[in-house]
């Protein structure tokens, strides 16, 4: 069963949903990531410290310094991109830990919900002259588009089943 999440753990959420926008504007626009966001996440979730408290946050650095790894492993074989590699668990930081597991579910079906945006968009909107990189023929799927959805998505989810 699906715990409800505390208020801090809403707010510190929350905090990182810009960056999450912009994710996803930078990666349909242009099929990048820039450093500075997750150098950004980063910032915020240091800032979180005073309010997660020592053993929640450093829960959190466990599960992002993990997530880390695998992305690593993911980008060093070619199946992920070095920004979606460095934003992924960065967002993770943000997760609270007793919806890890609806997170997870949640960041799945926007993997499978953006991809099937994307191909309906390309099919009305691609051509060479697209000004949006990812709506150009034969472009990568921007997976920063389904990393920006998944932690909101999580987070309406629990909304609702705990409500």
């Amino acid at each position: 069963m699906i715990q409800p999440i505390s208020e801090t753990s809403l707010y510190v959420a929350l905090a990182f949903l810009p960056i999450l926008l912009t994710t996803a504007i930078f990666d349909l626009r242009e099929m990048r990531i820039p450093n500075w966001l997750s150098w950004a996440g980063l910032a915020i979730f240091a800032a979180t410290l005073p309010v997660l408290g020592l053993e929640a946050w450093f829960l959190r650095v466990v599960v992002g310094a993990a997530a880390f790894a695998v992305c690593f492993g993911l980008f060093a074989i070619g199946w992920l991109g070095g920004g979606d590699a460095k934003i992924l668990p960065v967002t993770l930081l943000f997760v609270p830990l007793n919806i890890l597991s609806l997170y997870m579910f949640a960041f799945s079906a926007a993997m499978l919900l953006g991809m099937v945006a994307i191909w309906l968009a390309r099919q009305r909107f691609s051509h060479e002259d697209a000004i949006w990189v990812s709506m150009k023929p034969g472009a990568a799927f921007p997976m920063g588009i389904s990393i920006a959805a998944s932690l909101p998505l999580a987070l309406a989810v629990c909304f609702i089943i705990t409500v």
